[in-house]
């Protein structure tokens, strides 16, 4: 029986000046930073200087850029929970229709419960993890990694789950008095809001992170997304002259919202398979969609070759039913912590995201 030595790999982080992935041995840590050897001489050199985003150089988090971070988290987790919100609604769609063809009208109050449980507890109860996870590994949520943004300590450094959760809560105190809370930041000498001022927190400007020029790359290809749906709905709704809403002169308003849909599935399907094919040409053609692209990614495969058409739709595949679908979202997410940056339709089809600087064409 042949045996074999297997060679150790040590594990890999991306130096926060380049991106480029290297070992972690060849890595120098610089507080929160991990600097390669090429970058180590400028990195230091902005040390000395003390320009904005070197250490000792503090930056805070302004009022707008803290503000559009929380709307970018805010879709982020309206996403993430986009899937269980059709499944439920398709439940109690049926279920309407069932009952409406016995003669009578409405889900079970079972279901009809389902809409409420969903706004009043499944959306708290994500929002709390989301915020708290986020923030008590990385510093910063989705939103504040695009942006640019992380929580510290008074001293500069990392919040644990404790401070990470009373944070949260005070957060919503911020918010339920007119959101006056949030709009101290604007007045304040350190940019604080109120729940920062309960948790002795602070907001600091970094440079956007990997994950956060991921997220970004995100929004602007769902932007395009978006386009092609409602362009092929409204387009097929006025060459069929379909109403854009639901009627209820049908006896059942279960019944009615079904038709609706029975009449849009197909334009919905046009419009899937345009997405899918935006996505597979663009990554096996261009390396990046223009989301990416503008965003100043690409995708390449872990030995650093293009990836074609075939491992292209893979990746769709799976992140559309592995990263999004099966896992709320969380897939995605996974990227932020893998020390090579790779989210979970990365894992499956072996691929990476890198800065396309460092795997020009």
């Amino acid at each position: 029986m042949a045996t074999g030595v297997v060679e150790q790999v040590s594990p890999q982080r991306f130096c926060s000046e380049c991106g480029k992935p290297h070992s972690i041995d060849d890595l120098v840590q610089f507080g929160d930073a991990s600097i390669c050897a090429e970058c180590k001489p400028i990195f230091v050199q902005r040390m000395r200087e003390g320009t904005a985003g070197s250490i000792g150089a503090v930056v805070y988090g302004g009022f707008w850029r803290r503000f559009a971070a929380q709307m970018v988290d805010a879709a982020v987790m309206f996403y993430m929970l986009f899937p269980a919100w059709v499944l439920i609604m398709a439940a109690v769609v049926f279920s309407a229709l069932k009952t409406g063809a016995n003669g009578t009208d409405g889900a079970s109050p079972l279901l009809q419960a389902l809409p409420a449980l969903f706004f009043f507890v499944a959306w708290p109860a994500v929002s709390i993890f989301y915020s708290v996870y986020f923030t008590k590994h990385g510093g910063s949520t989705p939103g504040k990694m695009l942006l640019g943004l992380k929580i510290v300590t008074a001293s500069g450094g990392s919040i644990g789950t404790g401070r990470a959760i009373g944070r949260f809560f005070a957060r919503g105190l911020s918010s339920l008095i007119l959101y006056i809370g949030d709009i101290m930041v604007g007045f304040d000498s350190q940019k604080r809001a109120l729940h920062d001022r309960i948790c002795d927190t602070r907001v600091i400007r970094i440079d956007p992170t990997l994950f956060g020029r991921r997220i970004g790359a995100f929004a602007v290809d769902m932007l395009f997304v978006g386009f092609f749906y409602y362009s092929v709905l409204i387009g097929w709704n006025l060459w069929h002259n379909i109403p854009f809403l639901a009627t209820t002169i049908n006896p059942s308003p279960g019944t009615a919202i079904l038709e609706q849909y029975a009449r849009t599935w197909k334009p919905t399907a046009i419009a899937m398979a345009l997405q899918m094919l935006y996505s597979v040409y663009f990554t096996s053609q261009k390396g990046a969609t223009p989301g990416k692209m503008l965003a100043g990614l690409k995708v390449i495969a872990a030995t650093g070759a293009t990836i074609g058409v075939g491992r292209a739709f893979a990746r769709y595949l799976s992140t559309a039913f592995l990263s999004q679908f099966l896992t709320l979202g969380f897939g995605m997410t996974m990227a932020a912590f893998d020390n090579q940056g790779r989210a979970l339709e990365d894992r499956v089809c072996g691929t990476r995201v890198v800065r396309a600087t460092d795997y020009p064409a």
